[in-house]
């Protein structure tokens, strides 16, 4: 399993203690509202060298839905999420939390009906040492 696997997997274990369902993007679900979407964001191509360990930062996005007339639900909502995704570890690597960004937009769901998101993105740093093949 790559970290990417690994810091997803981990990601919806920590979604599970949110009080609203969690999907991940691209997979069919219902249109309810609240509901929760996960995704991994990007991956660098190119990881950073910090001495003999290889580092990868990792972003993974979390918006928040919520019917218009719920901003409270939003709000409680972005709480809980913000504390779950800060104590996100990769189980099979080493990584931890390094910063976060949001904020609460206005937005249309697919069948055009207006609803509140709050926009998140949640940044990793996973470390690897590389596998040396001159050996």
């Amino acid at each position: 399993m790559g970290p990417e696997e690994d810091l997803l997997r981990q990601a919806k274990l920590a979604l599970k203690a949110v009080s609203a369902p969690v999907f991940y993007d691209g997979h069919p679900h219902k249109e309810q509202y609240p509901q929760i979407i996960l995704d991994l964001q990007n991956g660098q191509d190119e990881p950073e060298m910090l001495h003999t360990a290889e580092v990868v930062k990792l972003t993974l996005s979390v918006d928040v839905y919520v019917d218009p007339t719920q901003l409270g639900t939003l709000m409680k909502l972005n709480r809980e999420v913000v504390n779950a995704m800060r104590q996100v570890k990769c189980s099979k690597w080493f990584s931890m939390f390094d910063n976060y960004s949001g904020r609460n937009l206005n937005d249309e769901a697919n069948n055009g009906h207006s609803v509140k998101r709050g926009a998140f993105l949640f940044d990793y740093l996973v470390y690897s040492i590389p596998e040396r093949n001159d050996k």
